[in-house]
């Protein structure tokens, strides 16, 4: 099994950055000989095999195989978790069971990416126990394809909240299959071993880095809330309470990076952290209950979907040009969108 390397400590981010783009390129190479290797064991497997071990539900594959998408260029978001964390869920029926069950009873699929890449992977059937899957020990029995390849992020209702993924990696004995994975030097370094071995709390939200700014603020978890509000003023002109509010929050580790509020007949209210501290949200998201409020959470699409439909990259642009922006995990995926 090929390991892939991580980065130690550098002493600038100008220093690391080749060690990171070799690191990207590698990675790179790993998954295209995965794809080869996966293409040569199917197309040499005897027909009267039984595909019995799927890496991914045949709708992942076959999309992959009819939209190839184009190479990904190695980047400074390839630092370990400097990269886009995303989960997602959909039904599967294995091939081995289709005369077996004419009820159809259907099973899951469950994927945690972590960039362009898959770091675990689940499988949940009927009448079997759960199958649990981890980047680099079981590489050669997971997803392949890039995050990209596989239309996931183009699948409606496929994409879910981490906290959903996570309580059923938990319930399946997960946490105990990665440690022991981590404990064996098997796993590869990925957001989910890393948040195992340095769980972040409210007092140490991260580990100390010397790694440039944009590197330290997003070694952090996003997280992305609504709630319906109704402003003070408006009790007495709303007496029914027929026309409430919206307010939206995103959480770059514990405390909030950016800020909306939407009100029936006024213009939305944006708020980035930095320029607009004074009117935004001050305590830490442990403080704020949110993770506890059911409904609460949402997707990372859906905040940035209303966000970006309400002026919101204009209006962090100007405060990163006028320097009044503070670093988080937003104007680091800004800034690399405008490079």
């Amino acid at each position: 099994m090929v390991e892939i390397i991580k980065p130690h400590n550098t002493e600038s981010s100008s220093k690391s950055g080749p060690y990171i783009d070799l690191l990207a390129a590698c990675r790179e190479e790993y998954h295209r000989r995965l794809k080869v290797y996966h293409a040569w064991k199917s197309k040499n497997r005897m027909r009267t095999d039984e595909d019995d071990n799927q890496r991914a539900p045949k709708c992942v594959t076959d999309y992959a195989e009819h939209n190839p998408a184009p190479a990904a260029t190695a980047a400074p978001q390839e630092v370990t978790m400097n990269r886009q964390q995303r989960y997602f869920r959909i039904p599967i029926k294995r091939p081995a069971d289709q005369y077996k069950d004419p009820q159809n009873k259907k099973g899951w699929w469950y994927a945690h990416f972590d960039g362009p890449w898959i770091a675990r992977q689940m499988e949940l059937n009927p009448d079997m126990g759960p199958i649990l899957l981890v980047a680099g020990k079981d590489d050669m029995e997971m997803c392949e394809l890039s995050l990209e390849e596989t239309g996931l992020t183009r699948k409606r209702g496929a994409e879910i909240l981490p906290g959903q993924y996570e309580e059923i990696w938990e319930r399946c004995d997960g946490i105990q299959y990665l440690r022991s994975a981590i404990e064996s030097k098997q796993a590869r370094p990925t957001y989910a071993t890393a948040m195992l071995q340095n769980p972040p709390t409210e007092h140490n939200p991260a580990p100390a880095a010397t790694a440039a700014p944009q590197e330290v603020t997003m070694n952090q978890q996003q997280r992305y809330f609504r709630i319906p509000i109704k402003r003070p003023a408006d009790q007495y002109k709303d007496p029914q309470n027929k026309k409430k509010g919206w307010w939206y929050a995103h959480f770059d580790g514990p405390w909030i990076a950016r800020q909306m509020e939407l009100n029936p007949d006024k213009r939305p209210i944006l708020l980035v952290a930095g320029k607009d501290d004074m009117e935004m949200c001050e305590l830490s998201l442990e403080e704020t209950g949110l993770t506890r409020k059911r409904g609460a959470e949402i997707l990372p699409g859906q905040y940035e979907e209303i966000w970006e439909r309400c002026g919101g990259i204009q209006y962090l642009r100007s405060a990163i040009e006028s320097k009044q922006a503070r670093p988080t995990y937003a104007t680091a995926m800004l800034q690399n969108l405008l490079k």
